[in-house]
């Protein structure tokens, strides 16, 4: 069941790699084995970070387990927070416990959920910000929230009504006398 759980991890299959950690967690001993089910618990948290969810608080406070999942305890709230600097600051602190846990592969795969999250919340506060006359712009950051795919920035100039769209590679899409206002 784990590495059935790691083989559909790799191939993106994330709904049924989950299944498959949760039943080895469940199948394993639990008065032995504390190692494996510490690396089961590691590959469940990121996965399910993966399908969109964030591990709940009680599960990274497990006896025996508290020091082993602290590392993943900090890369969740980086995923829950949004925040893609903090998010890169946890995996330059912990690369080497990840590369040594071989979750590594899958942690640089979270990066698209950071963003995807910090967009969600530039959508939510500007959304807070204004009345009938920003409806484009809330429609166009919510656009851009449904079609992360492509999208990795999104920022609005409220002064110059721009939407600035910067793909992976720091390329500006919309330059020159092509920007759109929103």
């Amino acid at each position: 069941m784990y590495f059935d759980g790691r083989i559909k991890a790799i191939q993106l299959d994330y709904t049924d790699a989950f299944e498959s950690l949760q039943q080895a967690m469940r199948k394993a001993p639990q008065g032995t084995a504390l190692g494996f089910r510490i690396i089961v618990q590691k590959f469940m948290f990121i996965v399910q970070m993966l399908t969109g969810d964030i591990p709940d608080r009680a599960t990274f406070r497990q006896q025996y387990m508290e020091k082993a999942l602290a590392p993943y305890l900090e890369l969740t709230k980086s995923v829950r927070v949004g925040d893609l600097n903090l998010f890169k600051e946890v995996v330059e602190k912990y690369r080497h416990v990840f590369m040594r846990d071989e979750t590594m592969s899958l942690i640089t795969r979270l990066r698209q959920n950071v963003i995807k999250t910090g967009l969600r919340k530039i959508n939510a506060s500007y959304s807070r910000w204004g009345g009938k006359a920003h409806r484009g712009r809330r429609m166009m950051f919510k656009f851009l929230t449904d079609k992360f795919d492509w999208v990795v920035v999104g920022l609005c100039s409220s002064v110059s009504g721009f939407l600035w769209m910067i793909s992976a590679h720091g390329l500006d899409w919309n330059q020159g006398s092509e920007r759109k206002a929103l």
